[in-house]
């Protein structure tokens, strides 16, 4: 059963400075893998920074359901779930200043035609197409990136 409780901001902002959050992210790619869709990010960690979109795993949520949710909250874009490839598992720790996080981040990939429309919600500035070999990507986003190419089906 999925779990509709919300974690308010100061008990989260505990969470966070003790152990590693569950995450999902969603890698979104053209139609033959040479770019992919990145959002610029309002909030820590990365703030300001172009990366994949995704956040946080519900109580009882499943990995697919959660990166389906991700896609509607955050670009309100619905997909079928089997256009949502699970690729992998990385470990993401970013220290910014004096706070630090840490995640345990699932992610999936999909392909995503460039000329869609997409509605951002308030964690977004903005979004591009980056080519997967731009050298300012993110390592993490270096990594998964090619572990999708890999798994591209």
């Amino acid at each position: 059963m999925i779990s509709n409780d919300f974690i308010g901001e100061e008990l989260y902002k505990k969470i966070v400075e003790v152990m590693p959050i569950p995450t999902v992210d969603v890698l979104v790619f053209n139609s033959d893998f040479s770019k992919t869709l990145l959002f610029c990010r309002n909030n820590e960690p990365l703030k300001n920074s172009h990366y994949s979109l995704g956040g946080r795993l519900n109580m009882g949520e499943s990995f697919l359901d959660c990166a389906k949710r991700k896609l509607k909250e955050e670009i309100n874009f619905v997909v079928n779930l089997d256009k949502l490839i699970q690729v992998g598992t990385i470990s993401e720790y970013f220290v910014e200043g004096n706070k630090k996080f840490h995640f345990v981040n699932i992610y999936f990939s999909m392909v995503l035609n460039e000329n869609n429309k997409l509605k951002l919600d308030n964690q977004h500035s903005g979004f591009k197409w980056f080519d997967i070999k731009e050298v300012g990507i993110h390592p993490y986003l270096k990594e998964k990136i090619s572990n999708c190419i890999k798994n591209k089906k």
